[in-house]
C-alpha cells in the first residue's frame, strides 16, 4: 500500500504502564492491517519509557511515530490510591488543547490523521474527532465487567454496593452482588478500583455521568476480553452503546503461531485479579478457547476485521 494511501490511526493511551502497554500492543495490531500509526505518550511517562529503556526506545518507524504531550505531572505517588485521579485531573486540564494542536500539526502533512483510537478512562478526545468528523474509538484495557461496573456505577451506589465508610471497606469488598446479569457471586473487589474508593460527588458525576455522555458519542468501544469469557457483560454494554467490539487476548492475536505456555501467560495477563483456585481448575479450558478467539477465523480475528472495515475506514 502506497505510503500516502495509508489510513492515519492516532492512539492515545491513558499514561499509566498497563494502559499503555495494552494501548501499544492495539496500535500495533492496527499497524499490521496497513494504518500508519501515531502514538501519542504524556510527555512525563515518555521521558520515564526513554530513561528506563534507553534512548532509542521510541523511535518507532516511518509509519509508527511517537509523539508526546506535556501536561502537569501529576502530584500524588505512582501506586498511591489518588494517583489514578491525580493522572486523570491533569489530562482533564491540559490534554485536550496540545492534542488539537498535534492533530493539526499532523494534518499539514501528507497523512493526515483519519481516525482516533483513545483510552476509555479518558473520553475528552472524542470532542476533536466530532469537530473532525473522524471515527473515534475508546478502547478500554479493562474487562468487560469492569467497563460496565464504571458506567454504571450510580447504580451500584444506590444498591449500597459501592463502599461509603472506608473503615469497612474490606468488609463491603467481600460483599456480593447479582447486578450483573448472568454472573453470580461478584464482589466489589471484582471490579475496577477507581469505584471502591469515596471521592468527591462532583468527581464521580465526571467520571460516571460525563464520561458515559461522551462515551454515548464515540464510534465504537472496543474492549480487550474474549466475548466466551464476558459475554453476559458484552450484551448489557451493547444493550447501550452504539458498536461494542471484544478483541482480545492482544498478545496472541499479535502472534497467530503461540506456544501453549504463551497462551497460558495471555489468559493469566488477562485474568489477572483472579488467581482463585476456580481459574487454576478452569485454565486448561480457558486456554483453549483464548486461543481459538484469536485464530484467524476466531471471533476476536472478525471483531477486529470488522472494526477496521464498519468503523476506522468508514467515511464520514
Amino acid at each position: 500500500m502506497d505510503a500516502t494511501c495509508k489510513p492515519h490511526a492516532i492512539c492515545v493511551p491513558f499514561p499509566l504502564s498497563t494502559h499503555i502497554n495494552s494501548m501499544l500492543k492495539f496500535a500495533k495490531l492496527l499497524h499490521h492491517k496497513g494504518f500508519h500509526v501515531t502514538f501519542v505518550n504524556a510527555a512525563f511517562q515518555h521521558k520515564s519509557i526513554l530513561s528506563a529503556k534507553g534512548p532509542n526506545a521510541l523511535d518507532g518507524l516511518p509509519d509508527f511515530r511517537f509523539e508526546s504531550i506535556a501536561i502537569d505531572v501529576p502530584s500524588s505517588k505512582p501506586g498511591s490510591p489518588d494517583y489514578f485521579v491525580s493522572v486523570r485531573e491533569a489530562i482533564r486540564k491540559g490534554f485536550l488543547s496540545p492534542f488539537r494542536n498535534l492533530v493539526t500539526k499532523l494534518n499539514e502533512t501528507e497523512r493526515p490523521v483519519t481516525c482516533l483510537v483513545s483510552d476509555g478512562a479518558s473520553t475528552h478526545t472524542v470532542t476533536l474527532a466530532e469537530e473532525l468528523g473522524i471515527p473515534a474509538v475508546l478502547f478500554w484495557a479493562v474487562g468487560a465487567n469492569g467497563v460496565l461496573s464504571i458506567n454504571r456505577h450510580q447504580e451500584l451506589v444506590r444498591r449500597c454496593f459501592a463502599p461509603r465508610d472506608e473503615s469497612k471497606a474490606n468488609e463491603d469488598l467481600d460483599a456480593t452482588t447479582d447486578f450483573f446479569a448472568g454472573k453470580k457471586g461478584i464482589r466489589m473487589r471484582d471490579v475496577p478500583s477507581i469505584i471502591q474508593t469515596k471521592y468527591s460527588p462532583e468527581y464521580i458525576l465526571d467520571v460516571t455521568v460525563k464520561e458515559a455522555e461522551r462515551t454515548s458519542k464515540a464510534s465504537a468501544i472496543v474492549i480487550h476480553t474474549f466475548e466466551a469469557l464476558e459475554k453476559h457483560a458484552i450484551d448489557e454494554l451493547a444493550s447501550t452503546f452504539h458498536r461494542v467490539y471484544s478483541i482480545g487476548p492482544l498478545p496472541l492475536l499479535l502472534n497467530q503461531d503461540v506456544k501453549r505456555s504463551q497462551v497460558e501467560e495471555a489468559v493469566v495477563e488477562l485474568l489477572q485479579g483472579d488467581r482463585g483456585k476456580k481459574i487454576q481448575e478452569k485454565a486448561q479450558y480457558w486456554k483453549k478457547v483464548a486461543q481459538e478467539a484469536t485464530e484467524p477465523h476466531g471471533l476476536s480475528s472478525k471483531n477486529l476485521d470488522s472494526l477496521v472495515n464498519e468503523v476506522l475506514l468508514s467515511k464520514p
